[in-house]
């Protein structure tokens, strides 16, 4: 689940995301696998109970979030307006997590675009390979915080993004679906 606010959030603590009860009794929050990508997104995960597949009318609320002024902002909700549909494992995480950097979302859609938010000030450049191992797209990166990739540069498919760091590499594997 991502939470997007429209102003930059103080980002040392978490937003307090609540679900309805039914869902709750089936997904247990992630904290080693959420957190901010940028100032004003947050990536919540969620464990799933593997005997469960689907909600409908899920209401979410969101809570205790402040800004970087300090300012706590209105607890926010939304009721009877979303589906949560679980499918089975594709073989890669939603969003792939590690000390270089963070991949979302995971299986991507064609048309919309990958998300890599750079975690270690020393990663200088991206590429990302098909499973071939061909390159199909590098990218200096030096500085950058959050990179974003259209998948129409990349095509359908499953590929292997990996960053450059002063002292190695990190990879980590993507799917783009239609």
């Amino acid at each position: 689940m991502t939470v997007n606010f429209d102003e930059a959030m103080y980002r040392w603590t978490q937003p307090n995301i609540e679900l309805s009860p039914e869902a709750n009794t089936s997904l247990t929050f992630n904290a080693n696998a959420s957190g901010w990508m940028n100032e004003q997104t947050f990536v919540a995960n969620y464990d799933v109970s593997p005997d469960t597949w689907s909600w409908d009318d899920v209401a979410v609320s969101v809570a205790s979030a402040a800004d970087e002024a300090g300012n706590v902002h209105v607890p926010y909700s939304e009721q009877s307006v979303f589906n949560i549909n679980i499918f089975p494992p594709l073989g890669v995480a939603d969003m792939f997590v590690d000390d270089a950097f963070v991949v979302y979302p995971n299986p991507v859609a064609f048309g919309s675009e990958v998300n890599i938010n750079t975690l270690s000030s020393n990663a200088k450049a991206l590429k990302v390979y098909n499973l071939l191992g061909r390159l199909v797209l590098s990218q200096q990166i030096g500085g950058l915080k959050l990179v974003q990739i259209p998948t129409e540069a990349l095509g359908e498919g499953e590929f292997i993004i990996s960053v450059e760091l002063e002292g190695g590499e990190s990879q980590a594997k993507i799917i783009v679906t239609r």
